[in-house]
């Protein structure tokens, strides 16, 4: 595949394709919602309609007129154009989490099995029985947000409070919680192997083990606080950058790019900034190696991250203060310990090479072909066949003839991709097809003209991704 194909959208077309792609996903969901809810919700269906088309789309028509014009000029937007665009972008995003959050009284349809199917890979990277032989769950919420809850744990701890002390019977139970809107769509379901990386974290106490080495305390000793909780999180990253690679920073940039503040940490968590550029370190110093188009992908991400940051420190006054550390420890040499653990524990990484076959299958996921499988190259097959029957008719030691025949078995037989191959092939096609049409899309009359053909593309990569992650857990049971 041809780095030169890879997307090159600035900023504001940039946020302009997430934002205007964030509100037909609500318009999907609603379709969706459409076909299996009481006839009396007709009004509430309506309403949300009339929000979506009066309102959210059109708040992008503004920020398309001026984009449209630097780019026919050939002339970058002027501050104050550049600042007009990127706030009402950042406004109307506020707008889609608003919205989002009333979905909720709507008929919720249960979530596909192919959550299930990425679940369960990711449990499998896992070699403790304590993760991958879980008990899991999917949950939907109207926040336009992930999260994770141990369903035993917390009504065990009602119980408790109620006092109610007898102890429920069973172990943790993994649950998930995705945003309504995202329910079908595989390239977000990425933000779960973060949150299974909180149930692994608790699981190994692997958060008190580290701060314990920076502290030179025993592990009882450990306090509570921010420093322990931005542990975690920096752990549950590492975990999903670990298992699905460049996928994970870029749901994680989606869901991040348009919030006011970048830079600013808060009591639980390090701030977005600070964890972009740690997965941006991890990331290069791993997978990326081999894989060109994913590298340059990564790469314009991080710059239009970084573009967007430098935007909110100009305009919005945030701020990254200093070298972010953990008891005076730089972070990076904090991230060198939950690595250390992490490979101590033996926990599944993406390769390079998977990442260069799931550049591969992104060619075949642009053709509209689904991506279950890479086809085997299938060189000098003749010559090894008859190579077999030199070495049975010479009585030649077994152990040869069955490497031998094992060759040819390897090279007829197509060998299933996993769930992270094609949701990294999904992104590909997504940046380098998808993003690149919705501006090409909307340089019809008005956007409503286009928001017919963007569902269709939607429903489309949506319904391709879940065939080829349905197919490959079906051919992993004929090899």
């Amino acid at each position: 595949m041809s780095v030169s194909t890879t997307f090159n959208l600035n900023l504001p077309e940039f946020l302009i394709a997430e934002v205007f792609d964030g509100i037909a996903r609500l318009d999907c969901y609603l379709d969706e919602v459409e076909l299996t809810v009481h006839p009396r919700s007709g009004i509430p269906l309506r309403l949300f309609r009339d929000t979506l088309h009066s309102v959210l789309y059109q708040s992008l028509e503004e920020p398309l007129r001026l984009t449209r014009q630097s780019t026919l000029k050939k002339a970058p937007l002027n501050p104050s154009e550049f600042q007009a665009v990127v706030n009402q972008l950042g406004s109307t995003f506020i707008g889609i989490s608003g919205v989002h959050r009333f979905l909720k009284y709507l008929r919720v349809p249960e979530p596909p099995h192919e959550i299930f199917t990425l679940l369960k890979e990711i449990q499998r990277a896992f070699p403790e029985d304590g993760i991958s032989a879980n008990e899991t769950d999917v949950l939907l919420s109207e926040t336009l947000n992930y999260g994770e809850i141990d369903l035993h744990s917390a009504i065990e701890s009602q119980l408790q409070q109620a006092k109610i002390l007898t102890p429920v019977p069973g172990r943790e139970t993994i649950v998930i919680i995705l945003p309504y809107a995202q329910v079908n769509n595989p390239l977000m379901w990425t933000i779960i192997a973060h949150e299974v990386g909180h149930f692994v974290e608790k699981f190994h106490s692997l958060g008190k083990k580290i701060l314990a080495k920076v502290l030179a305390c025993p592990i009882d000793q450990v306090p509570e606080g921010t420093e322990l909780d931005w542990i975690e999180e920096l752990i549950s990253d590492a975990v999903g950058l670990r298992l699905l690679g460049p996928a994970y920073l870029y749901s994680f940039v989606s869901i991040t790019i348009l919030q006011s503040a970048l830079g600013k940490s808060s009591v639980t968590h390090p701030s977005d900034l600070l964890r972009v550029r740690m997965a941006s370190s991890e990331l290069k110093s791993t997978c990326l190696t081999g894989a060109p188009t994913s590298t340059s992908l990564t790469k314009v991400i991080l710059d239009l991250f970084e573009q967007k940051f430098s935007f909110n420190e100009k305009y919005l006054g945030d701020k990254l203060f200093g070298g972010s550390t953990i008891h005076s420890h730089p972070i990076e040499s904090v991230v060198e310990l939950i690595t250390q653990e992490l490979d101590d524990l033996k926990i599944g990484k993406l390769s390079s090479e998977s990442l260069a076959k799931a550049e591969t299958l992104a060619l075949a996921l642009a053709k509209g072909q689904p991506v279950s499988a890479l086809r085997q190259e299938r060189k000098d097959l003749q010559s090894k066949a008859e190579a077999i029957q030199t070495s049975l008719a010479t009585s030649a030691p077994i152990d040869d003839i069955r490497k031998d025949f094992f060759e040819i078995r390897d090279c007829m037989v197509e060998k299933p991709s996993t769930c992270a191959e094609i949701i990294n092939a999904g992104y590909i096609h997504r940046y380098q097809n998808v993003l690149p049409q919705i501006l090409d899309g909307l340089a019809a009359p008005t956007i409503a003209d286009y928001v017919g053909e963007h569902k269709k593309t939607i429903n489309q990569v949506d319904r391709l991704l879940k065939v080829s992650m349905q197919v490959t857990e079906i051919h992993k049971l004929f090899l």
